[in-house]
Protein backbone atom coordinates (compact mmCIF):
# COMPACT_ATOMS: atom_id res chain seq x y z
CA UNK A 1 0.00 0.00 0.00
CA UNK A 2 1.25 3.37 -1.13
CA UNK A 3 2.20 5.83 1.82
CA UNK A 4 0.06 8.75 2.52
CA UNK A 5 3.18 11.02 3.00
CA UNK A 6 6.89 11.18 2.31
CA UNK A 7 8.36 9.18 4.89
CA UNK A 8 10.93 11.72 6.71
CA UNK A 9 13.71 11.37 8.67
CA UNK A 10 14.63 7.40 9.27
CA UNK A 11 17.80 6.77 7.07
CA UNK A 12 19.29 10.47 8.82
CA UNK A 13 18.49 9.35 12.49
CA UNK A 14 20.07 5.83 12.15
CA UNK A 15 23.06 7.14 10.50
CA UNK A 16 23.76 9.51 13.72
CA UNK A 17 23.16 6.42 15.70
CA UNK A 18 19.89 8.35 17.35
CA UNK A 19 16.55 6.31 18.85
CA UNK A 20 13.44 7.95 18.27
CA UNK A 21 13.13 8.78 21.93
CA UNK A 22 16.63 10.35 21.91
CA UNK A 23 15.87 12.90 19.02
CA UNK A 24 12.62 13.48 20.89
CA UNK A 25 14.97 14.80 23.76
CA UNK A 26 16.98 16.49 21.07
CA UNK A 27 13.84 18.41 19.74
CA UNK A 28 13.49 19.57 23.18
CA UNK A 29 9.77 16.87 23.51
CA UNK A 30 7.88 19.39 20.98
CA UNK A 31 7.29 16.13 19.03
CA UNK A 32 6.39 12.74 20.66
CA UNK A 33 8.00 9.65 20.14
CA UNK A 34 4.67 8.52 18.09
CA UNK A 35 4.93 11.98 15.86
CA UNK A 36 8.12 10.91 15.03
CA UNK A 37 7.54 7.03 13.91
CA UNK A 38 4.48 8.10 11.71
CA UNK A 39 6.73 10.92 9.84
CA UNK A 40 9.00 8.09 9.29
CA UNK A 41 6.59 5.77 8.00
CA UNK A 42 4.54 8.22 6.00
CA UNK A 43 1.36 8.10 8.35
CA UNK A 44 1.86 11.58 9.04
CA UNK A 45 2.48 14.88 7.36
CA UNK A 46 5.39 16.21 8.53
CA UNK A 47 4.95 20.19 9.44
CA UNK A 48 7.82 22.34 8.01
CA UNK A 49 9.44 23.62 11.58
CA UNK A 50 10.19 19.67 12.26
CA UNK A 51 11.87 19.16 8.97
CA UNK A 52 14.12 22.35 9.77
CA UNK A 53 14.91 21.21 13.15
CA UNK A 54 15.92 18.29 11.96
CA UNK A 55 18.13 19.54 8.97
CA UNK A 56 20.05 21.79 11.76
CA UNK A 57 20.30 18.62 13.92
CA UNK A 58 21.86 16.34 11.11
CA UNK A 59 23.35 19.79 9.40
CA UNK A 60 22.02 18.21 6.10
CA UNK A 61 19.78 19.71 3.42
CA UNK A 62 15.99 19.09 3.51
CA UNK A 63 16.11 17.08 0.56
CA UNK A 64 18.41 14.56 2.74
CA UNK A 65 15.57 14.01 5.09
CA UNK A 66 13.10 12.10 2.20
CA UNK A 67 13.32 8.74 2.59
CA UNK A 68 13.63 8.30 -1.12
CA UNK A 69 16.14 6.56 -3.55
CA UNK A 70 18.00 9.80 -5.47
CA UNK A 71 20.04 9.89 -8.59
CA UNK A 72 21.83 12.22 -9.73
CA UNK A 73 24.24 11.49 -13.39
CA UNK A 74 26.99 12.69 -14.65
CA UNK A 75 27.96 13.36 -17.92
CA UNK A 76 24.99 11.69 -19.25
CA UNK A 77 25.32 14.22 -22.50
CA UNK A 78 28.92 13.63 -23.38
CA UNK A 79 30.45 11.22 -25.29
CA UNK A 80 32.29 8.24 -23.28
CA UNK A 81 35.35 6.83 -23.98
CA UNK A 82 38.01 4.16 -22.30
CA UNK A 83 41.29 4.68 -21.22
CA UNK A 84 44.43 2.77 -20.52
CA UNK A 85 47.90 3.25 -20.62
CA UNK A 86 50.19 -0.15 -19.25
CA UNK A 87 53.25 -0.73 -20.20
CA UNK A 88 53.59 2.07 -22.38
CA UNK A 89 50.77 1.45 -24.38
CA UNK A 90 47.91 3.65 -24.82
CA UNK A 91 44.51 2.45 -25.65
CA UNK A 92 41.43 4.68 -25.99
CA UNK A 93 38.33 3.32 -27.86
CA UNK A 94 34.90 3.86 -27.85
CA UNK A 95 32.56 1.55 -25.43
CA UNK A 96 29.64 -0.67 -27.08
CA UNK A 97 27.75 0.85 -24.36
CA UNK A 98 27.47 3.95 -22.69
CA UNK A 99 27.60 4.56 -18.97
CA UNK A 100 26.47 7.18 -17.27
CA UNK A 101 27.70 7.91 -13.60
CA UNK A 102 25.68 8.23 -10.87
CA UNK A 103 27.00 10.72 -7.82
CA UNK A 104 25.35 8.05 -4.59
CA UNK A 105 26.55 4.87 -6.83
CA UNK A 106 28.60 2.81 -3.67
CA UNK A 107 27.19 5.41 -0.92
CA UNK A 108 24.60 3.60 1.88
CA UNK A 109 23.63 6.80 4.17
CA UNK A 110 20.94 4.23 5.88
CA UNK A 111 24.35 1.80 6.82
CA UNK A 112 27.14 3.75 7.27
CA UNK A 113 28.10 7.88 8.18
CA UNK A 114 30.01 10.35 5.46
CA UNK A 115 32.22 12.94 5.74
CA UNK A 116 32.93 14.97 2.83
CA UNK A 117 36.87 16.43 3.04
CA UNK A 118 37.98 19.55 0.52
CA UNK A 119 42.17 19.79 0.26
CA UNK A 120 43.33 23.31 0.79
CA UNK A 121 46.91 22.46 0.23
CA UNK A 122 48.69 19.98 -2.44
CA UNK A 123 49.13 16.83 -0.78
CA UNK A 124 51.68 15.23 -1.30
CA UNK A 125 51.18 11.86 1.16
CA UNK A 126 48.44 11.44 -1.16
CA UNK A 127 49.52 12.96 -4.69
CA UNK A 128 46.39 14.60 -4.99
CA UNK A 129 46.25 18.52 -5.94
CA UNK A 130 43.88 21.30 -3.71
CA UNK A 131 40.53 21.27 -4.96
CA UNK A 132 40.09 17.47 -4.69
CA UNK A 133 36.87 16.72 -2.60
CA UNK A 134 37.40 13.60 -0.51
CA UNK A 135 34.24 11.37 0.29
CA UNK A 136 35.11 9.42 2.95
CA UNK A 137 33.07 6.42 4.60
CA UNK A 138 33.56 7.12 8.86
CA UNK A 139 33.69 3.86 11.30
CA UNK A 140 31.09 2.87 12.42
CA UNK A 141 30.42 -0.42 14.78
CA UNK A 142 32.78 -2.72 12.27
CA UNK A 143 36.34 -1.91 12.13
CA UNK A 144 37.71 -0.88 8.38
CA UNK A 145 39.91 -3.43 7.30
CA UNK A 146 43.11 -3.45 5.44
CA UNK A 147 43.71 -6.15 2.11
CA UNK A 148 46.42 -5.81 -0.62
CA UNK A 149 44.99 -3.17 -2.80
CA UNK A 150 45.99 0.15 -2.11
CA UNK A 151 43.27 2.65 -0.56
CA UNK A 152 43.00 6.08 1.22
CA UNK A 153 42.33 5.99 4.66
CA UNK A 154 42.13 8.39 7.40
CA UNK A 155 43.77 7.54 10.14
CA UNK A 156 44.99 8.85 14.09
CA UNK A 157 48.09 8.93 15.60
CA UNK A 158 49.74 9.70 18.34
CA UNK A 159 53.23 10.62 19.98
CA UNK A 160 53.95 6.91 20.98
CA UNK A 161 53.73 5.76 17.46
CA UNK A 162 54.28 8.94 15.03
CA UNK A 163 56.87 11.01 17.65
CA UNK A 164 57.44 13.98 15.44
CA UNK A 165 55.61 17.24 15.63
CA UNK A 166 52.16 18.83 14.90
CA UNK A 167 49.89 17.43 17.84
CA UNK A 168 48.01 19.45 20.27
CA UNK A 169 45.65 20.23 17.55
CA UNK A 170 41.98 21.13 17.03
CA UNK A 171 39.93 17.32 16.43
CA UNK A 172 36.77 17.30 14.84
CA UNK A 173 34.17 14.89 15.87
CA UNK A 174 30.48 13.84 16.27
CA UNK A 175 31.19 14.97 19.48
CA UNK A 176 32.21 18.39 19.04
CA UNK A 177 35.57 19.72 18.49
CA UNK A 178 38.16 19.11 21.09
CA UNK A 179 42.04 19.71 21.83
CA UNK A 180 44.05 16.01 21.98
CA UNK A 181 47.26 14.26 21.76
CA UNK A 182 46.07 12.75 18.85
CA UNK A 183 46.41 14.45 14.84
CA UNK A 184 44.22 12.96 11.95
CA UNK A 185 45.56 12.38 8.43
CA UNK A 186 45.16 11.02 5.33
CA UNK A 187 47.17 8.30 3.78
CA UNK A 188 47.99 5.37 1.55
CA UNK A 189 48.21 1.86 2.76
CA UNK A 190 48.25 -1.80 1.87
CA UNK A 191 49.21 -4.77 3.08
CA UNK A 192 53.16 -5.93 2.28
CA UNK A 193 53.44 -9.45 0.55
CA UNK A 194 55.61 -11.75 0.98
CA UNK A 195 56.62 -10.87 4.94
CA UNK A 196 56.59 -13.35 8.05
CA UNK A 197 54.05 -11.44 10.25
CA UNK A 198 50.78 -9.47 8.60
CA UNK A 199 52.24 -5.90 7.82
CA UNK A 200 50.82 -2.81 6.32
CA UNK A 201 52.89 -0.26 4.13
CA UNK A 202 51.70 3.09 4.62
CA UNK A 203 52.75 7.12 3.88
CA UNK A 204 53.60 9.87 5.93
CA UNK A 205 54.71 12.52 3.55
CA UNK A 206 57.31 11.04 1.55
CA UNK A 207 58.32 9.13 4.07
CA UNK A 208 57.28 5.52 3.86
CA UNK A 209 56.18 3.33 7.53
CA UNK A 210 55.19 -0.16 7.97
CA UNK A 211 53.26 -1.11 10.94
CA UNK A 212 51.76 -4.10 12.36
CA UNK A 213 48.55 -4.65 11.03
CA UNK A 214 46.00 -4.87 14.00
CA UNK A 215 47.97 -1.51 15.15
CA UNK A 216 47.17 -0.05 12.23
CA UNK A 217 44.14 -1.08 11.77
CA UNK A 218 43.01 0.41 15.08
CA UNK A 219 43.95 3.31 13.79
CA UNK A 220 41.74 4.09 10.56
CA UNK A 221 38.72 6.54 11.13
CA UNK A 222 37.74 6.26 7.59
CA UNK A 223 38.17 4.87 4.38
CA UNK A 224 38.15 7.20 0.64
CA UNK A 225 35.36 5.74 -1.31
CA UNK A 226 34.76 8.57 -3.91
CA UNK A 227 37.35 12.11 -4.80
CA UNK A 228 36.56 14.21 -7.52
CA UNK A 229 39.29 16.96 -8.54
CA UNK A 230 38.07 20.70 -9.96
CA UNK A 231 40.56 22.74 -11.92
CA UNK A 232 40.17 26.70 -10.85
CA UNK A 233 38.13 25.88 -7.40
CA UNK A 234 38.91 29.87 -6.83
CA UNK A 235 37.00 30.91 -9.57
CA UNK A 236 33.97 28.96 -8.50
CA UNK A 237 31.13 31.53 -7.66
CA UNK A 238 29.20 30.73 -4.45
CA UNK A 239 25.81 30.06 -4.82
CA UNK A 240 23.81 30.34 -1.59
CA UNK A 241 21.29 27.49 -1.57
CA UNK A 242 17.49 26.93 -0.03
CA UNK A 243 18.58 25.21 2.40
CA UNK A 244 21.55 27.31 4.12
CA UNK A 245 23.98 25.59 2.50
CA UNK A 246 26.96 27.16 0.12
CA UNK A 247 27.14 25.82 -3.18
CA UNK A 248 30.90 25.59 -4.64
Amino acid sequence: MKNKYPKIGRMMRERARYTQSYLATLLENKYSVSSIRNYEIGERDAPASYLLALSNIYRCTLPDLFHEEKRYYMYSNIDMLNYSYVNHQSKIEKPDVKLAYSYDRNIHIDKYSYLYYLLTDDDLTLNLPRGTRLLVQMKGKEMIDVNYSEKIYLISVDKETHPDYDYEKIFHSKQGITRTQTKQFFTKAKLVKDLPSKTVMYYDGKIIRLMSYRSFKNMIDGVVHKYIFDENIDEFKLVPSKDSFILQ
